[in-house]
């Protein structure tokens, strides 16, 4: 089924287009004891952001689709179709629900980070606006914390 879904990146809010499956929606749940389950997975809130790099790393047919794009500078490249599912539970503590967003953001930044040093011989730090919003496309932040959201998406 194709959905449109709008992002921000930089200043920029961009509208993607594309066919949207389960396999691209990572689900993190924040239980009302302040467990974490990363893919219905018991996980540790300071490995998020590993898991997160192995997920959109890897061509495991079970993990989230690339699809390639041109990105004007950069030429043709994989760009990352995961989304980020974060449920929370109205018991759940406002640290551990900000600790488990930090791991989401880390985890993204370490993936554009490398690919800004692949594609620009830059760090994410060093970019201009206009190459940060390119090297966006390629790792774009998706969160999606609503349930009704979730639904229009899924």
């Amino acid at each position: 089924m194709t959905r449109a879904l709008l992002f921000l990146c930089g200043s920029i809010l961009w509208v993607m287009t594309t066919s949207w499956t389960d396999r691209n929606i990572l689900e993190i749940v924040i239980n009302l004891d302040n467990e974490v389950l990363f893919e219905s997975e018991l996980t540790e809130i300071d490995s998020i952001s590993r898991k997160i790099i192995y997920h959109l790393k890897s061509d495991n047919p079970g993990f989230p689709t690339r699809e390639t794009i041109y990105i004007d500078g950069i030429g043709k490249v994989k760009s990352s179709l995961a989304v980020f599912h974060l449920r929370v539970s109205n018991q759940t503590c406002y640290g551990s629900y900000i600790q488990v967003q930090d791991e989401i953001e880390s985890g993204i930044n370490q993936l554009r980070n490398e690919a800004s040093i692949k594609h620009f011989g830059l760090k994410l730090s060093e970019l201009s606006d206009l190459q940060l919003e390119k090297i966006c496309l390629i790792y774009p932040l998706r969160i999606y914390e609503n349930d009704e959201i979730f639904e229009f998406f899924k």
